[in-house]
């Protein structure tokens, strides 16, 4: 795939998207990056713009973080020192360019440019669930005193992280107990060896828990917490509490534990979706 004859526009997010950036830079492409200023870690092919009118100016392709949005209202770019507002990026894309960004929602509703939501690709997000789970796993080990293998550990939720958390846990050899609402879980949970529960068995389960793992956006989950040892680890992966002093807040862990598997990932996840709608050869 030869992007040789685009410019492609890299604005905001995470050290990810520079490594995403190069990536583009390698295979041909203009890349020019802007509003962010994070550590990268290789020779940079991409080049930095001084503004976002020079970043935007001509391009074909605009690359945006995900999440695209943290507020609703401006970009995520949480190396960039100014507030990016929608309605100035709005203004600045070319109606003929392509925007490529991640849990895109209903931002550039009724924009003349078109979009696609990577963020919503469901090979995508089957590897950046398990960049999250190996990251979760590292935060377990660097937190506690104690090894995964032989341990109690509780995974709320069984959405796709939440499935292939406890298949890690299980392959390290921890006594694995899901807690999910649906009950339909319950048959495919111990057909992989896991133990079930639903939520209202927590005190009893929780008081054992060596590590616990949240996946579940729900504050009222949270109130569960409290029915842990209190040196027992609970890796927040939903965002949602950070009510106890042992909760270890963690979002966006392919960025903080493996930002250029997970930028390259973005790369390749965006290069074949644009070659699918024929928007490069």
């Amino acid at each position: 795939m030869n992007f040789s004859e685009n410019k492609i526009a890299v604005v905001g997010g995470d050290s990810r998207m520079l490594y995403a950036a190069n990536c583009f830079a390698k295979s041909g492409a203009e890349c020019a990056v802007y509003a962010n200023n994070a550590v990268f870690a290789e020779n940079a092919e991409y080049t930095k713009a001084m503004t976002l009118s020079d970043a935007l100016a001509k391009c074909q392709i605009v690359l945006l973080p995900i999440p695209l949005s943290k507020d609703g209202y401006s970009l995520n770019a949480p190396f960039c020192e100014n507030k990016l507002f929608f309605r100035d990026i709005i203004n600045e894309i070319p109606s003929s360019s392509t925007v490529c960004a991640g849990i895109v929602g209903s931002i550039f509703d009724d924009c003349a440019f078109s979009v696609l939501d990577y963020g919503s690709d469901e090979l995508f997000c089957t590897q950046n669930a398990r960049y999250t789970v190996e990251g979760a796993l590292s935060i377990a080990t660097e937190k506690s005193n104690r090894a995964i293998c032989g341990s109690c550990c509780s995974v709320f939720g069984f959405g796709r992280i939440g499935k292939y958390l406890a298949l890690a846990l299980k392959a390290l050899g921890a006594n694995v107990t899901v807690f999910a609402r649906d009950a339909k879980d319950r048959a495919f949970t111990e057909y992989c060896g896991y133990n079930f529960a639903p939520y209202t068995e927590t005190e009893n389960i929780l008081c054992d828990c060596d590590f616990l793992f949240n996946t579940v956006p729900d504050k009222q989950i949270c109130e569960h917490f409290q029915y842990t040892k209190p040196d027992t680890p609970i890796i927040e992966l939903a965002g949602v509490s950070k009510s106890h002093d042992n909760i270890i807040y963690a979002p966006s862990l392919p960025a903080l534990y493996s930002p250029k598997s997970a930028g390259t990932l973005i790369y390749q996840t965006v290069r074949r979706c644009l070659f699918e709608k024929g928007q490069v050869k």
